[in-house]
């Protein structure tokens, strides 16, 4: 779940980043129909896909444009249907193949509360910011950092380090984010 996450926070603005959350485990599922070729909605029974999560599509004979090499975002229609805003298929061709629709299954952050720290070095007892509450939206498996701009204007320094830190109800301590670079972007309008 760990990985390094650069971040960069705009003097004087408000700062606002959303950690998605998502297990080790891929699910697959089948492709019915292509509903809808502007924007793409497919038929994907009983998809359990949240809204805007990264999804891959696969073996897709026809249009074979509907194949991702990267995740692209789905928002949830239905229970069975998903659009994928970003995409259109202008071709006449009908859908065919046995597409698939794969996504790293959601993290379950029920009970869960987070920690996230800014420092200037990984090793420094000074602190640059503590964030007071981290939020964990556990039905959008988003943990998410809020800054208010009133604070980021007070920030004088260029960078830091941060992690971020996840408690599961039953006490562990998961690193969502491994410690990484925080660059201070200088407010021009002020």
């Amino acid at each position: 779940m760990t990985q390094p996450i650069e971040i960069t926070i705009q003097q004087g603005k408000t700062f606002n980043y959303g950690f998605k959350l998502a297990d080790n485990e891929i699910v697959y599922r089948s492709i019915s129909e292509l509903i809808n070729k502007v924007p793409v909605q497919l038929l994907v029974e009983d998809h359990s896909i949240p809204d805007n999560w990264p999804v891959t599509i696969s073996c897709v004979k026809n249009p074979f444009e509907l194949n991702t090499e990267c995740p692209v975002i789905a928002t949830v229609i239905d229970k069975d249907i998903i659009e994928i805003n970003q995409m259109t298929v202008c071709c006449k061709r009908p859908y065919s193949g046995s597409g698939m629709i794969s996504y790293y299954k959601p993290y379950d952050l029920t009970g869960f509360t987070a920690r996230a720290t800014i420092r200037p070095h990984i090793n420094s007892k000074e602190i640059f910011y503590q964030w007071d509450q981290v939020i964990v939206d556990a039905q959008n498996h988003l943990i998410i950092l809020q800054i208010p701009a009133e604070v980021t204007a007070t920030f004088c320094w260029c960078n830091a380090i941060y992690d971020v830190e996840a408690t599961a109800p039953s006490g562990e301590v998961l690193s969502v984010v491994s410690p990484s670079g925080v660059t201070i972007e200088p407010e021009v309008t002020r």
